[in-house]
């Protein structure tokens, strides 16, 4: 399931950046985005050099993904 939303991702990223779905992580020195994969699992991933090509920094659980 994961791999499969992932995937979805990159081949629909730029009608997802415009829904709440994606969003720009506040607060972060890099310019990182999360993605909701299901209602619990989040996806945190950055965009490389202005292309769809994306490096996935973590998976997890909402309330595990976010440091502190």
């Amino acid at each position: 399931m994961i791999a499969k939303k992932l995937r979805y991702l990159a081949q629909n990223f730029e009608a997802l950046k415009n829904s709440k779905k994606i969003t720009e992580l506040k607060g972060t020195k890099y310019k990182h985005y999360r993605f909701v994969i299901a209602r619990r699992i989040r996806a945190i991933f950055e965009i490389k050099d202005n292309e769809v090509v994306l490096l996935v920094l973590k998976i997890g659980r909402r309330k595990d993904i976010y440091e502190k």
